[in-house]
């Protein structure tokens, strides 16, 4: 896996092989949702896009702390000047060190 935040001058994250299912993903869900007209939603569907939205957003955590596990286990945050591997995360997540701590 080759990136640690970097982006391409698309805009789209430089990835490796093994993550490019997920930033496919993540482009996919970000076209859905800039398509998304709130306003036009009657309230129920609204309410389960809510709900929708609250399990991506458990589930992107969970993927987060288990693949932040590995990149602090290994030296891959030192070698990009950071003190601790919370404070890398906390760099390429826009966190606090203390809520990446928590996350590691």
């Amino acid at each position: 896996m080759a990136s640690s935040g970097g982006r391409e001058s698309s805009g789209e994250l430089k990835v490796g092989v093994a993550v490019r299912p997920l930033a496919a993903l993540v482009a996919q869900l970000r076209s859905l949702l800039a398509d998304l007209d709130p306003g036009q939603l009657p309230a129920r569907d609204a309410a389960e896009v809510v709900a929708v939205c609250d399990q991506l957003s458990r589930m992107a955590d969970a993927g987060k702390a288990l693949a932040a596990g590995r990149v602090a286990e290994s030296s891959l945050w030192s070698r990009g000047g950071h003190r601790s591997a919370a404070h890398w995360m906390a760099k390429v997540c826009g966190i606090s060190v203390g809520d990446a701590v928590r996350m590691l």
